[in-house]
């Protein structure tokens, strides 16, 4: 194979790696958005914890919290996996 191909193949080889790295890093941000949440508003709970799973990647807090209906919501609350 001539120096040409191989060349040909290098540059081949790098761009497959930069789009797949780049579609890889694409689905990472949109599984990690913040634009479900009102970053500007604070919120605060009170409630009996229901469950806590402390799994990877992420972990789970559950609450029961009373609503103004006199009934009661389940709140989830998802936080980072667990260290060693």
């Amino acid at each position: 194979m001539s120096a040409t191909g191989v060349g040909k193949i290098a540059l081949f080889a790098v761009a497959t790696s930069i789009v797949a790295a780049l579609g890889a890093s694409g689905n990472a941000a949109a599984h990690h958005s913040q634009v479900l949440f009102d970053m500007n508003k604070c919120l605060t709970l009170s409630g009996t914890v229901r469950t806590w799973q402390f799994e990877s990647p992420h972990s789970w807090l559950w609450v029961v919290v009373p609503n103004a209906k006199g009934s009661t919501d389940v709140w989830a609350s998802r936080g980072p996996r667990p260290r060693r």
